[in-house]
């Protein structure tokens, strides 16, 4: 037995000992080389020290390091014991008791100053820039460079490779896949993205169609078929409903479009894959459209899903996020939704376009400040769009919702006097 092990069976048996650091037992207790115990000291004075230990000695470093900080230990396993949680190795238990130089501190900092900072932008306290000779508007806002990419061109294989690295390793791991993703306004853009991911696992593509027909069209069935032919009905792109042609390989991540399920977790929004389940082709109509028609899809209820929408976004938390903005977001809390969706600052990364397609870390950032004061009345809302304002009378309804110790918005504009 070592005079190390001897010292944590002397702490063990001897209440009084456990009072003592390591270095300290040779004032109170004598080495007995021949049974290997500590013995209480009866007269005279000793001074103790630890052997020297240099410091790129590892797990030997960090242990000495304990034993002059922790008084009465009984084991390695209670030197690696700090506030009840039982660290694997020596350092982890350094790092947690603070003796150890590192960058804990500034990371809490960070993190409190990424919340206040995803507060303001939901709240729009954040003022517009005002250096340069750009014109800005007034809900353009800067984001720090530290999120962005402005060192490079902002193309989408980039932003895939950043966000999904080792993609081709990893694409069937869910783990991997779960928690990150990455989030832009329109559909269009998502479907983009989408595609060219899938096109990157190895295998074979699998395509299913979509059958479309026209419900409470006013005229005819041959007006109908001569204004609205099958191939004009198959490209619409109706957000709530899955594309006609739905490209699929094994192994691709897709997201549940409606409930089927909810026992076993199948509801709208679910990202899945891997397990099988049975996806029926369901009739699908959008709750309001644009169309003289309600477009009825039958299909099955899925979207593939390593991208999508802000607005789908909404109630998720990810490890890491890519927020592709070529075009500003487009209604109130979009940006703060977005950015809120990452449960640290260093795994957020925004990719933004200027008109011109140049990066950029200015963007907008649409915020209705009438709402967080519950205000049912009529304002004008002023729209810069292709160099023209345009207003809109509108009411507001509704309030804002606190969640997660942020704050968003739940609400409903409608239109009317345009």
């Amino acid at each position: 037995m070592t005079q190390l092990e001897a010292f944590f069976l002397l702490n063990q048996n001897d209440p009084n000992a456990r009072q003592y650091l390591y270095d300290e037992i040779p004032q109170h207790y004598v080495w007995n080389d021949s049974d290997h115990v500590w013995n209480l000291r009866k007269r005279g004075k000793q001074i103790g020290r630890l052997a020297y230990t240099h410091h790129t000695s590892g797990e030997l470093w960090y242990l000495r390091l304990l034993l002059s900080k922790v008084r009465g230990p009984t084991s390695f396993e209670c030197l690696r014991t700090v506030k009840g949680k039982l660290f694997a190795t020596f350092h982890e238990a350094c790092q947690e008791y603070g003796l150890l130089d590192s960058d804990k501190e500034w990371h809490e900092l960070l993190q409190q100053y990424f919340a206040k900072w995803v507060l303001h932008v939901g709240d729009g306290k954040i003022k517009p820039p005002t250096a340069g000779d750009r014109e800005y508007h007034d809900d353009d806002i800067c984001i720090s460079e530290h999120f962005c990419n402005l060192e490079n061109s902002n193309s989408v294989d980039e932003m895939i490779d950043s966000t999904f690295p080792d993609f081709l390793k990893n694409f069937k791991d869910p783990e991997y896949l779960s928690e990150r993703a990455i989030l832009t306004p329109t559909n269009q853009i998502v479907g983009h993205v989408n595609t060219l991911i899938v096109e990157k696992i190895p295998g074979e593509m699998h395509s299913y169609y979509s059958v479309d027909s026209a419900e409470d069209f006013p005229g005819s069935e041959r007006d109908q078929m001569q204004s609205f032919p099958p191939e004009y009905m198959n490209s619409l792109n109706v957000p709530g409903l899955p594309l006609h042609e739905l490209k699929l390989k094994v192994g691709t991540v897709v997201m549940l479009m409606r409930n089927l399920n909810q026992t076993l977790g199948l509801c709208n929004g679910t990202r899945m894959m891997g397990t099988k389940h049975f996806i029926p082709r369901m009739e699908l109509s959008p709750s309001e459209t644009r169309l003289p028609f309600r477009l009825c899809r039958k299909e099955m209820p899925l979207q593939i899903c390593y991208a999508m929408t802000i607005n789908k976004s909404q109630g998720q938390s990810l490890e890491k996020v890519a927020l592709f903005l070529p075009k500003p977001v487009f209604t109130h809390g979009q940006l703060y939704v977005a950015i809120s969706r990452v449960t640290s600052p260093q795994d957020l990364k925004l990719f933004i376009n200027d008109e011109e397609g140049n990066t950029t870390n200015i963007t907008a950032n649409v915020v209705y400040r009438q709402i967080f004061y519950n205000l049912p009345l009529e304002y004008y809302t002023c729209i810069k769009t292709a160099g023209r304002v345009i207003c809109y009378s509108t009411l507001v309804i509704g309030a804002g919702i606190r969640t997660n110790g942020y704050v968003w918005e739940s609400f409903t504009i409608e239109e009317h006097n345009k």
